[in-house]
């Protein structure tokens, strides 16, 4: 079969589907990535057939404004000021991602959730669409909130959250939408798009079971990563890891915020009130490491006590999550900087 995978966003948005798409390819079936252009390398690197997408978008959110729009806090307001930039540059990637899936006429479409024009294309080619997220948050369910929203629980208002999180860009670009449906891809106004075939959530179900009102159309297949068995640390990492007892891992992917010195200060406090009283059974608190090389995740799960990510906690067997259940039952104060349902895919 040829299946055509469609993602936007940073490198957490495109190394796990380099991994699916390798997944594919060594079942038999015909793959064609499409992706920002920024990511051509790492494609090639793995020989997977890649389309570059504009990269207007991904550098934008490497602005001051762009880094405003995710970095929570002002993120709402700074999301609306950003749409005026966003608006034609999306419209140019909806072009751009008709042009390479329509030359290569898949039998599916696989897509990640930003490529939201991805159900109509899939309608105008009469071909079934396969949602694959790195997050949870786009299949209704009674048993937790949308993750865009920063509650544990709203009760009986849970599946309702998820709504925005499912419809929001369709909403938030419904005009030129309609209009890009009509007149590039010759789609009737009224054209009702086809239910999606399947839902893929690429992350754990040891960090979230799955919910047990989604139903068996929906799969949570745990990570997708791009790990080399053979993969060594750098002489520098290599040392720091001798020199004492195994150290906890703080990583930040692609999108480390707008204010890093405030960042690394909330990490040392957090390490002064809690990793320092885990430490006991360990030895003495060492200092801190900081590198901006890519560290292969697997590799590192043998190596610490403990993780929090920025964006992505990388836990994927039961060794993996005792460790992360450890570290935050010996440091609940810390806990507060552990997130737990985003994808593994992630470089950081």
């Amino acid at each position: 079969m040829r299946f055509a995978i469609e993602t936007l966003g940073t490198r957490g948005d495109v190394q796990p589907y380099i991994a699916l798409a390798m997944g594919l390819m060594a079942r038999g079936h015909d793959v064609q990535l499409a992706a920002p252009v920024q990511f051509t390398d790492i494609a090639a690197e793995h020989n997977v057939p890649f389309v570059g997408l504009p990269g207007e978008f991904l550098a934008l959110l490497d602005t001051r404004e762009g880094k405003a729009a995710v970095a929570g806090g002002k993120g709402f307001s700074a999301g609306l000021k950003l749409l005026k930039h966003v608006r034609p540059l999306m419209m140019r990637l909806l072009d751009e991602e008709w042009r390479a899936v329509r030359s290569f006429q898949p039998d599916v479409l696989v897509y990640h959730p930003k490529s939201f024009g991805s159900p109509d294309m899939a309608a105008a080619l009469g071909v079934p669409h396969v949602l694959a997220s790195p997050v949870p948050g786009f299949t209704p369910t009674g048993e937790f909130p949308s993750p865009m929203l920063p509650f544990a629980s709203l009760g009986p208002f849970n599946r309702m959250s998820h709504t925005f999180a499912i419809n929001g860009a369709r909403l938030l670009f419904a005009k030129d939408l309609k209009a890009w449906r009509a007149t590039t891809l010759g789609l009737p106004g009224k054209t009702a798009r086809k239910r999606v075939a399947g839902t893929l959530y690429a992350y754990s179900p040891a960090v979230l079971p799955k919910p047990t009102d989604w139903g068996p159309d929906v799969l949570v297949t745990g990570y997708w990563f791009l790990d080399r068995p053979d993969w060594q640390p750098n002489e520098a990492l290599e040392f720091f890891l001798r020199a004492g007892p195994p150290p906890v891992y703080f990583g930040f992917g692609s999108m480390p915020g707008l204010d890093p010195a405030a960042m690394t200060g909330m990490i040392l406090e957090a390490l002064e009130m809690t990793v320092s009283a885990a430490c006991l059974r360990v030895g003495a608190v060492r200092s801190v490491k900081w590198t901006r090389a890519h560290v292969c995740f697997s590799w590192q799960t043998r190596h610490t006590i403990g993780y929090c990510h920025g964006q992505v906690p990388p836990f994927t067997t039961g060794e993996q999550e005792r460790l992360r259940r450890a570290f935050v039952q010996d440091c609940p104060r810390r806990s507060s900087l552990s997130s737990a349902t985003s994808p593994s895919g992630a470089g950081g």
